[in-house]
């Protein structure tokens, strides 16, 4: 999936999710985009791939009924995968997604 298909699924799907979750999930998606548009090749193709993943969990997430939350864990693995940006990134995102649910 190209990146601009991925992109406008994935705000599509937002619209789905509640104000809060749906303003800091559109923005952070859109800083991503814009933060990686020029991007190498290989690196634009692993993107793409992660947040195809993203993509298709959120969408299974909001179309069953049965599971109420929204979100999936880190697994120990991918933490030890992460640069020092990366964690800092995931950190603040944290943050910012704990304030919006209060």
């Amino acid at each position: 999936m190209e990146r601009v298909s991925l992109y406008r699924r994935i705000l599509r799907l937002h619209k789905q999710l509640p104000s809060e979750m749906r303003l800091l999930g559109d923005l952070y998606v859109k800083e991503e985009v814009h933060r990686h548009r020029n991007s190498n090749k290989k690196f634009v193709d692993e993107f793409v791939k992660e947040w195809g993943k993203y993509a298709d969990i959120l969408d299974e997430q909001l179309n069953n009924p049965a599971k109420s939350n929204i979100g999936k864990k880190i697994d120990p693995e991918t933490l030890t995968k992460l640069s020092g940006d990366q964690i800092v990134q995931l950190y603040d995102l944290k943050v910012e997604s704990t304030k919006a649910a209060k």
